[in-house]
This record gives structure tokens, sequence and C-alpha cells, in this order.
């Protein structure tokens, strides 16, 4: 008999292999190094200097701000008439640019 022909029922299974205790172990495994990546963030953002930490924040509002903006735009884009798309898609970056960086920061 081929293995294909054989059902789930007929196939030969590792001894001692159990899939859910092997994907929590994963899982585990995961949220750990998760755990640890987000701790070292949180010390090296606690060893920096004021400024830098102030340009790191900074940089940071001005990624989500852009991104979102982005996508936002990605999705409407389609339902914009042509000279709209051309006029609104710079300003909505810059804008979304200047929000990261001078209104954002500033309330943090």
């Amino acid at each position: 008999m081929s293995p294909k022909k054989l059902n789930n029922k007929q196939r030969i299974k590792p001894p001692g292999f159990n899939p859910i205790q092997a994907w929590n172990e994963l899982a585990d495994f995961a949220l750990d190094m998760y755990a640890y990546y987000l701790e070292r963030i949180k010390l090296s953002f606690s060893n920096l200097p004021r400024d830098r930490q102030e340009q790191w924040v900074t940089n940071a509002s001005q990624i989500i701000c852009v991104g979102l903006t982005a996508l936002v735009l990605s999705y409407f884009y389609k339902y914009f008439p042509l000279f709209a798309r051309v006029a609104i898609v710079p300003m909505a970056i810059i804008g979304a640019w200047w929000v990261g960086t001078n209104i954002i920061p500033k309330k943090l």
C-alpha cells in the first residue's frame, strides 16, 4: 500500500510526539523571546541621553503618522479623481510628517 492511499488513522506517527505540546512549547519560546526583546529596548532607551530619547520618539511618531496616512490613502486612492490624487497625496504625506514632527512629540 502506498503512503498516498493511507488515511490519517493508518499513518504511523513518531512515538511520544504530541503536536499540541510542540505548538505550546514553540509559542512559549516565541513569547519569551519577544519579552526579552522588549526588555532590551526598554533598557537601551533608558540608557540614552535625554536628547536622543526625544529624537527617537520624534522619529517613531513620524514613521507611525506617515505610515498610517499612506495606509488610509491607499484605501481611498481609487475613489479620488486624477487631479485630487496628484494634489492630495503629497499634501497628506507632508502633513503627516509635520504632525509627527511637531505635534505628537510635544504631547508626549
